[in-house]
Order: C-alpha cells, then sequence, then structure tokens
C-alpha cells in the first residue's frame, strides 16, 4: 500500500523521526531524511535500509528547499 511512495523527514536523525523513516522505508517507501544533526557515519543505517541523509537546519529555507528538490528530483515526485 505505500510502495513506490515518497516522504520527506525532518529531525529524522533520533528518535521517533529516525524510528518512522526506517519503518516506512521497511514498507516500500522513498524516504528522504534531514535533519541538522546530521553524522554521516552514524547515519550508515540509513544507507543500508535505502534511506537518503542530508544536513538540513530547518532554520534555513534554502536548506529545506535542497531536501524537498532532492526528493522531487530522485523520488519523481
Amino acid at each position: 500500500m505505500l510502495q513506490n511512495r515518497v516522504a520527506v523527514i525532518t529531525g529524522g536523525a533520533t528518535g521517533i523521526g529516525r524510528a518512522t523513516a526506517l519503518l516506512l522505508a521497511q514498507h516500500g517507501v522513498r524516504v528522504y531524511v534531514g535533519d541538522y544533526d546530521f553524522v554521516p557515519d552514524r547515519d550508515s543505517v540509513f544507507a543500508g535500509a535505502g534511506i537518503v541523509s542530508m544536513g538540513c537546519d530547518v532554520r534555513h529555507e534554502d536548506q529545506v528547499e535542497a531536501l524537498v528538490n532532492r526528493a522531487v528530483t530522485e523520488g519523481g515526485r
């Protein structure tokens, strides 16, 4: 039911955001995670789950725009 969907999650490096990203990916959703606390080594679990993660501080409009543009370009939606 969730196959071929695209989700953008901010604040996804830890806690509820991280759990949500991993759960959605398990159900076939193409997930894009942004977080100001992004650390590539720590977030390698995302790559294993097919989740795209990048640094994104929602206080900076250009960073949010970059995350959404990446999801649209790569995810097709």
